[in-house]
């Protein structure tokens, strides 16, 4: 049977007729989708929970999704990469978040390999940043509970680059810090305190010109 193809031009957007049904020529980053669009392609989705079983109401309609790896900013805006979505200290994981980016991963235990996985994809935190809870903003990790007490006497838990290090040898070495742009996350000796030697403990910065 002889296909038809018409096409018509309808706000702005090309309605293409194929055997009897109707489909739109989708703007750059979206692809026409003939089912519910559910989840809804905005950024939102990447943390709210939505029913997709019963996505037959008016509020998901086909018509263009963004395309994968490409979200909405806000609803019918356009679709942008995902990583426009994240807030500070985060990054676009476009695979599932296991273990979860927050600080209960630092002593629980997950089974990320499972086939019906409740993770998906979206902004994850950073290197050396984790969340308080679930969808909360990202906070150098020596913010959890679980660190409040991961360092020895006169040690603090700090996300920065360790250059210069926290040794004696500090004090009379020069460092060119200037390139150094990876945070490190770790005990350093407090204010006041150097190390005699790189795995000592931090003792007051006078023991440094004392003899060993």
């Amino acid at each position: 049977m002889l296909q038809v193809l018409v096409i018509f031009v309808f706000a702005y957007r090309y309605v293409i007729l194929v055997r009897g049904e109707y489909y739109e020529r989708c703007p750059p980053n979206e692809e026409f989708s003939p089912d519910p669009i559910c989840p809804p392609d905005t950024c939102s989705s990447m943390t709210k929970e939505y029913d997709c079983c019963n996505a037959t109401s008016l509020s998901y309609k086909t018509g263009c999704r963004c395309k994968s790896g490409y979200y909405r900013l806000k609803k019918n805006g356009p679709c942008v990469p995902a990583s426009n979505c994240c807030s500070e200290n985060e990054v676009y994981s476009p695979d599932p978040i296991c273990p979860p980016d927050t600080c209960s991963s630092i002593s629980a235990s997950y089974y990320c390999d499972s086939p019906v996985s409740p993770y998906k994809p979206g902004c994850q935190c950073k290197s050396g940043y984790l969340r308080l809870e679930k969808n909360s903003p990202c906070v150098s990790a020596c913010n959890c509970p679980q660190n409040s007490n991961y360092c020895p006497e006169n040690e603090e838990c700090v996300l920065a680059p360790f250059c210069p290090p926290d040794t004696c040898f500090s004090l009379s070495a020069r460092f060119d810090c200037r390139n150094v742009t990876v945070n490190d996350i770790g005990c350093k000796c407090k204010s006041g305190y150097l190390r005699r030697t790189e795995n000592s403990p931090c003792t007051p910065i006078e023991a440094c010109f004392k003899k060993i």
